[in-house]
């Protein structure tokens, strides 16, 4: 049998244009690709292929569904059969189990989440969550709003706990769905307690995990995440996607932004196209994920340092992953929550239009921290640039930035496309044989910097 995650994890990394035209020619027809139906005879192209939506779909006969079901149709081969084709063009070797206990182990925690978001989203509403709830109308967040995100509260003591356990759940399904914690003196406590609580759902909409926010100041982190656990890996999920992938696919663009708040405000405003990293840094597997959906990427985080080196760290993971990248700059002392509730939806679509592309951005970036006039300068820059571009896959593409780039230093193209040769040749031959990657020269300027700023540097940069 063959888990699950697995054949996620096939379906997401499988490009279904570049797998379906290896078995005969797709021609473009505006955003899509069509060609004659190889299931049924037919003169006009009827068969359409959807890179955004990742599916396939006949007219004719009205055969569709993404790659697996293309594999069992043309090949006709088993469910089983299309997915070890897939994993062998993707080089993955299949991870076969015997039985399904981790399948059933998944079906209990589904359900263990679920019945904990309902109790949670009760609790916002009880006398002990009045707080909560205030705290969340004074934000701009309505009853709708709360209904729609299925915003709860978490009480203090251990009421969770007791709940699930008068429902005949034992302490070992609830520790492993991340709901209780053991104590060194024996015995589990709640995980969540006096909070404000988020919970993240996969793009099927279903409850994996939960995020949840302190409302009164004491001595423990503000947020909290669950465990990782067999539902719920932060590195692999991106907040609200399930509610916003429609118009991801409609605009053909992605917003990404930090935190919860900072994807929920926009998004009742209007600004449906929206999701959240949970957390500053961009992982992989998240890339993968939005890159079902859309090519095109907004990155808007916070004005601050970190937000800075967020958006830096992202850049090259993001062009290196084949995403088209633009960067909005938020005014200092705003994060897109408290910008669209202090200065409206009007001024953040500005921004928006307003946004620069990869290039401006870290540019702005190391000619403020580098001086640029001096040959040291220059050269640093230049070669924080170049490795950027390297990233990128499109000769022309990359070339127009060369020509940009030559224009802003005065240097001849001919010497930036030779140090860019050099670099990516360099790279190539290093292969896997890198064991230490230098930090870039632009995360170190923002680094220094955050070493100056005191207490409140060093906690930005414990993440």
């Amino acid at each position: 049998m063959i888990p699950q995650e697995f054949i996620e994890e096939v379906q997401a990394k499988t490009d279904i244009v570049e797998l379906i035209s290896s078995y005969f020619p797709l021609k473009r027809a505006g955003r899509n690709f069509k060609a004659l139906c190889p299931f049924h005879s037919e003169k006009t192209p009827s068969f359409f292929v959807s890179p955004q939506k990742q599916i396939f779909h006949c007219f004719g006969c009205g055969e569709g569904g993404g790659p697996i079901q293309f594999l069992m149709l043309y090949e006709k081969v088993s469910f089983p059969e299309a997915v070890e084709i897939l994993a062998k063009r993707l080089g993955l070797s299949i991870p076969y189990k015997k039985s399904s206990p981790y399948e059933r182990l998944k079906t209990t925690l589904y359900e263990i989440t679920e019945t904990a978001a309902v109790f949670f989203q009760k609790n916002l509403f009880t006398d002990e969550g009045k707080d909560a709830l205030h705290y969340l109308k004074r934000r701009g967040i309505d009853s709708e709003t709360i209904k729609e995100f299925r915003l709860g509260y978490a009480p203090s003591g251990n009421v969770l706990l007791e709940f699930m356990r008068n429902k005949g759940y034992s302490l070992d399904i609830l520790e492993k769905a991340s709901l209780v914690v053991g104590r060194r003196e024996g015995g589990y406590v709640d995980l969540f307690r006096e909070r404000i609580v988020f919970p993240i759902f996969d793009v099927k909409g279903k409850v994996v995990g939960f995020g949840a926010r302190l409302i009164k100041e004491r001595n423990a982190p503000k947020y909290i995440n669950s465990i990782e656990n067999p539902l719920y890996n932060k590195r692999a999920h991106l907040y609200g996607l399930n509610f916003s992938k429609e118009e991801i696919i409609k605009k053909d663009v992605a917003i990404i932004v930090e935190g919860y708040f900072d994807m929920i405000s926009p998004y009742v405003k209007g600004i449906k196209n929206i999701v959240a990293s949970l957390g500053t840094a961009l992982t992989l597997e998240q890339i993968y994920l939005i890159r079902r959906y859309t090519k095109n990427i907004v990155l808007v985080f916070d004005a601050d340092s970190a937000g800075q080196l967020a958006n830096l760290r992202a850049l090259d993971l993001l062009l290196e992953n084949g995403l088209d990248v633009n960067v909005v700059r938020l005014p200092q002392g705003f994060d897109p929550d408290s910008l669209v509730r202090e200065r409206g939806k009007d001024y953040f679509f500005r921004l928006l239009q307003e946004k620069e592309d990869f290039f401006e951005y870290k540019i702005g970036i190391l000619e403020k921290n580098l001086d640029i006039e001096s040959i040291e300068g220059k050269t640093k820059l230049v070669e924080e640039i170049l490795t950027t571009l390297s990233k990128i896959e499109n000769e022309v593409k990359r070339y127009g930035y060369i020509k940009k780039l030559s224009s802003y230093l005065e240097i001849p193209e001919e010497v930036l496309i030779l140090e860019l040769k050099k670099k990516m040749n360099k790279t190539y031959l290093q292969g896997r044989k890198i064991s230490f990657v230098p930090i870039p020269i632009s995360e170190k300027v923002v680094i220094q910097y955050l070493f100056t700023c005191g207490e409140r540097g060093r906690d930005i940069l414990k993440y």
